[in-house]
């Protein structure tokens, strides 16, 4: 029996004949890219030396300009962190801009 005008056709199941047959093809998850990874290593490392000295991420985002939530966002590794900010971010952490780039995790 035909559908009615202005209705919408029954949905009907789809079997997949690949995954019935466990012929599927694995697919690898996809990496994410390596500015993320590094994004993230960089974050942590600024966790870490936060903690050692002892400061918040409110102290800190007040001596770089920007929120504690903005801080909590580089530590997370969710924003790339700007060349600008770099200088002043060192200085308030207590490291050479050098430390930055020293990381191996990403």
């Amino acid at each position: 029996m035909p559908a009615q005008p202005g209705t919408a056709p029954k949905a009907t199941t789809q079997i997949d004949l690949e995954e019935l047959l466990g012929t599927q093809v694995a697919r690898t998850p996809a990496t994410e890219p390596s500015r993320i990874r590094w994004d993230r290593a960089l974050g942590k490392r600024i966790r870490h030396r936060r903690t050692q000295l002892g400061l918040s991420m409110g102290a800190v985002a007040a001596n770089i300009g920007c929120t504690y939530q903005q801080v909590q966002k580089y530590e997370l590794g969710r924003n790339a962190i700007k060349a600008a900010l770099l200088p002043v971010l060192a200085e308030t952490l207590t490291v050479p801009v050098t430390w930055f780039f020293e990381s191996s995790e990403a």
